[in-house]
């Protein structure tokens, strides 16, 4: 299961995977906006953990994430922006 996506990897194809806002921020990126580099904890993701703990492998796979977006901005511990989307039918693009 894909549980972490590079927002530079994601276009408005991925809506369903990653949500409306996340899917608009990589097009974006491809389009050739200056945008802060980041990730996306996927729809899958969220579907793994429900009614359970979070899964270990959904930890670990966000803190790899976090730790190679530290390497990419050269801070070990970089200050991150946290935005939710709603998983649903896309709008027309």
């Amino acid at each position: 299961m894909n549980f972490i996506v590079s927002l530079e990897d994601v276009r408005k194809q991925d809506v369903r995977a990653v949500g409306m806002k996340a899917a608009s921020i990589g097009e974006l990126m491809a389009a050739g906006f200056v945008v802060p580099p980041g990730f996306v904890v996927t729809a899958d993701a969220y579907r793994s953990g429900l009614g359970t703990a979070v899964p270990s492998d959904l930890l670990s796979s966000v803190a790899t994430a976090y730790t190679k977006l530290g390497r990419r901005v050269a801070e070990p511990d970089p200050p991150v922006a946290v935005r939710s989307s709603v998983i649903g039918s896309p709008r027309r693009w």
